[in-house]
Parts: structure tokens; sequence; C-alpha cells
């Protein structure tokens, strides 16, 4: 049987594997957030992190995937591990329900996955059970999230009544 180029290529297992470990944290429930993937292929390996406002912890797992993938640079087989079961249902098993953010992003995700021929792989992590990478990542969120809070609440305060400074005669 003759297989065109394009069959065989998707026949063939990718050379390059990449390890994404993913997690997402919220300071509220809608709240600050902050999201962080580590990225590891052989002995190479990339930490990203950012913030979100107003947010929810399940949005930040999401977006956590989706910057994950974003660093990717190359066509790869991605072994996505996650302590979220929402992220698994979402992009896994394809839950679909009526939380559009959710769907938006898990959208967004399946075009990185397709528009740089990614193979992914679940790998399900228990959260705080002592993977070493998973808590790496969970560290990364929480502090993103805690800053974000911190930021929102300076931000929230008002310097417009601060006392003048008088100067004295002496």
């Amino acid at each position: 049987m003759n297989q065109t180029a394009n069959e065989l290529a998707q026949a063939a297992p990718n050379p390059i594997i990449i390890d994404l470990w993913t997690d997402g944290a919220c300071s509220g429930n809608p709240g600050a957030g902050g999201w962080a993937a580590i990225l590891k292929s052989g002995e190479r390996e990339k930490e990203i992190s950012g913030r979100l406002t107003n947010t929810t912890n399940n949005l930040a797992e999401l977006m956590a995937v989706l910057k994950g993938l974003q660093a990717i640079k190359t066509s790869a087989t991605v072994r996505i591990h996650t302590d979220s079961r929402l992220v698994v249902g979402w992009l896994r098993d394809k839950w679909r329900r009526n939380d559009t953010e959710c769907g938006d992003l898990s959208a967004a995700i399946e075009r990185e996955i397709t528009a740089k021929t990614l193979t992914v792989e679940w790998v399900e992590v228990k959260g705080h059970s002592g993977d070493k990478m998973n808590e790496r990542c969970d560290k990364l969120a929480t502090k993103e999230a805690q800053a974000q809070r911190i930021t929102q609440i300076q931000n929230a305060v008002s310097y417009d009544n601060e006392p003048s400074i008088i100067e004295l005669p002496y």
C-alpha cells in the first residue's frame, strides 16, 4: 500500500518529546490569579509564569496550558502533566458546558495544538502529592497570584487625600 508523505508523517511518532507541567492559582474565586508552566526536553528546561486579574482557578489552569503550548516552537510530542481535572476534562475528554470563557480558552489551546502539529499525551498528577515538577509549578503560579493580589490592593488605595507636607519655620 502506498502512503502519502503526509500520512507517513502523521503515522510516525515525533522524535521530539517535551514534558509540560502546568498549574493555575487564584486568590479568591474569582480573584487575582496566576499561571505557570515548566517545559522540559532532555536537559533543556524553561519556566514561564504570569498574572491574571479577576479570574477563576479554572481559567488560570487553562491559561497555563495555553501559554506552555505557545512557548513550544516546533512540532513535538507533548506530555502535559496537570493536577486539574477540569483541564483533562475540557481538553482530553471534550467536556462542553455553558462556560464560554473555558470554551474560548480550550478552543485556543486546540488551535495551538493543530497549528504546531503537536501530539498530546495527558499525564494526570495528584496535586500536592510530592511530584517535584508539579510542586514547582504550583509555587510559581501561587507566587504570581499573590503578587497580582498585592498589585490589585495597591491600585485600589487612593492617594488623592494624602496629607500635605507642611514646612515648619524652625
